[in-house]
C-alpha cells in the first residue's frame, strides 16, 4: 500500500479504536454537539431574518438572545464532555501499558530500548487520547457545515456550488500533502526515540562519562545530531501540514470573494440575499478552518495509535 493508503488506514483504525474504547458513543458529548450545531444555525437564521426585516421585534430579539445562550451553553458542555473522555481514556491506556510491562518477560527489555516504553506510555497515549476531543470538535463542525449547506440551498443554490468547490480544494490539498507529512512524522518519532535513548544512556553512564572525555564527547555529538534531526523532520512535517491548511484557507477566502463578486453577476440576488450568504459563511468559517487544523492532528494520532498497537502486541507476545 502507498503511504496515503497507510495513513488513511491508520486514521480509520484510530477512529474505530476511539469509538470502541473511549465511551464516546455513550457520552452526552454528541448530544451537546448536535444541539450546538443546530443552535448556531438557528442563530444565523434569526440574524438574517432580522436583517431582512430591517429591525427586530421584541420576540425576535428575545429569540436571538435565547438561541445564543443555548449555543454557548451546549458548545461549552460539548467540549468539557470531550475533555472528560480524553482523561478517562488516557488513564485507561496508561494503566493497560503498565500492566503489560509488568507481565512481560525480562527478555523483552533486554532487546528493547527503555525509552520506547516511556514514549508509548506518555506521548503516544496523550496523542491518542486527545484525538477523542478532536473527533468531537470535527463532528460539531461537520454537522454545522451540513446545516449551513442546507440553508444555502434554500437561500441561493449557486452559493452551495462555490462553497463545496472550496471545500473540495481543501480536501485535495490535504490528501496530496499527507504522504510527505506522514513520512516526516514517522522519522520524527524514530529520531525522538533515539534522543530519549541517548539521554537514558547518559544518565545511566554518568560516572563513566565524567571520567572518559572521549566517550563524553562522542555521546554529546550523537545527542546534538539527534536534536538536529528531530528539529528538521518536525519542521518538514509541519510545512506540509501548513501547505494543506493554507490552501484550504485560501479556497475559503476565494469562496467569500466569489460570493460578493460573482453571485450578483450570475444571479438576480439582491444585497440582502448576499448578506445572508455572507453571514452563513462567516459564522461557520471558523469551525471549517478548525477542521483543517484538526485533520492533521488526527493523522498524527493515527500514527501514534499504530505505534502503540505494535508495541502493545509485542509486550503481549513476551508475557
Amino acid at each position: 500500500p502507498t503511504v496515503s493508503d497507510s495513513t488513511a488506514k491508520s486514521t480509520g483504525d484510530l477512529i474505530r479504536f476511539l469509538l470502541r474504547e473511549s465511551d464516546l458513543l455513550r457520552s452526552p458529548a454528541f448530544l451537546f454537539v448536535v444541539m450546538a450545531s443546530g443552535s448556531r444555525t438557528g442563530l444565523i437564521y434569526l440574524i438574517n431574518e432580522t436583517a431582512a426585516r430591517g429591525s427586530a421585534t421584541v420576540w425576535l430579539a428575545a429569540a436571538l438572545v435565547g438561541v445564543a445562550g443555548v449555543m454557548l451553553f451546549t458548545t461549552h458542555h460539548a467540549r468539557m464532555a470531550g475533555v472528560v473522555l480524553v482523561q478517562r481514556l488516557a488513564r485507561r491506556l496508561r494503566g493497560a501499558t503498565a500492566g503489560r510491562v509488568m507481565r512481560a518477560d525480562v527478555s523483552f527489555f533486554q532487546t528493547r530500548d527503555i525509552s520506547r516504553i516511556y514514549q508509548t506510555a506518555t506521548h503516544h497515549v496523550d496523542m491518542m487520547s486527545s484525538a477523542t476531543l478532536q473527533l468531537v470538535e470535527m463532528t460539531q463542525a461537520a454537522l454545522l457545515l451540513i446545516f449551513v449547506l442546507i440553508y444555502m440551498m434554500i437561500v441561493m443554490p449557486a452559493s452551495v456550488a462555490i462553497t463545496v468547490t472550496a471545500l473540495g480544494i481543501g480536501v485535495i490539498a490535504f490528501v496530496v500533502n499527507q504522504g510527505p507529512a506522514t513520512r516526516a512524522l514517522q522519522r520524527h518519532h524514530r529520531a525522538n526515540e533515539g534522543f530519549h535513548g541517548s539521554l537514558n544512556d547518559l544518565m545511566r553512564g554518568y560516572k563513566e562519562l565524567r571520567l572518559r572525555r572521549a566517550r563524553r564527547q562522542a555521546v554529546a555529538e550523537r545527542i546534538a545530531d539527534q536534536i538536529d534531526e528531530v528539529q528538521q523532520v518536525s519542521v518538514t512535517a509541519e510545512r506540509h501540514y501548513s501547505y494543506s491548511m493554507i490552501t484550504a484557507s485560501g479556497a475559503l477566502a476565494g469562496s467569500l470573494i466569489a460570493i460578493v463578486v460573482l453571485l450578483p453577476l450570475i444571479s438576480d440576488a439582491g444585497s440582502v440575499t448576499i448578506l445572508q450568504i455572507l453571514t452563513l459563511v462567516l459564522f461557520s468559517i471558523a469551525h471549517i478552518e478548525a477542521d483543517n487544523t484538526t485533520a492533521p492532528k488526527l493523522q498524527r494520532a493515527g500514527v501514534s495509535h499504530r505505534i502503540y498497537t505494535e508495541f502493545s502486541e509485542a509486550l503481549d507476545e513476551n508475557a
